[in-house]
């Protein structure tokens, strides 16, 4: 948690925000995932659609998306199937430069070296293959069904969410 208020703290003094300005919702301490767990003990179904529009009308109303990509060189965001569902609706449905990528200080530090480097334009690219490795397939999922009904919602599928409990 540290390494997050650190890291919209730096973000807020490098734009020149007044942090008692700035709002900020964390998805993991916003919406109540661990819901799941104790009803599905409970028999009790949990559909993925209250998921995907809790959070996909989070995002609409938020300015800008923050994407903290911690370790840049294999950031745990970009494996995380929930988060690649923010960044593809953020993406699809609010401004293209709503999307920002912000690092702690340690990673910003080690990825200017990295750039800045003798090697610094093949080092260049590699970072544009990590992002562009980026496969929601490949992305990790807690339940199962949240996998099939984001990957649905993100190719735009018709597919009836509201009939796939998790």
């Amino acid at each position: 948690v540290s390494t997050i208020i650190e890291t919209i703290y730096g973000e807020c003094q490098r734009r020149g925000l007044k942090i008692t300005d700035v709002r900020v919702w964390i998805d993991a301490f916003c919406v109540n995932q661990h819901r799941v767990q104790s009803r599905m003990l409970n028999s009790e179904a949990v559909h993925a659609s209250e998921f995907i529009a809790t959070f996909a009308s989070i995002i609409d109303c938020v300015h800008e998306l923050w994407a903290l990509l911690t370790p840049w060189r294999e950031p745990l965001y970009l494996k995380r199937m929930w988060c690649i569902f923010e960044l593809a609706h953020a993406q699809r449905n609010k401004a293209r430069d709503c999307v920002n990528i912000i690092l702690p200080a340690s990673e910003a530090s080690d990825f200017r070296t990295f750039i800045n480097s003798a090697e610094g334009i093949n080092n260049l690219g590699h970072v544009f293959r990590v992002l562009g490795q980026v496969r929601i397939q490949d992305a990790e999922a807690t339940v199962d069904e949240d996998r099939h009904n984001i990957m649905a919602k993100i190719a735009g599928d018709d597919v009836d969410i509201e009939d796939r409990a998790m």
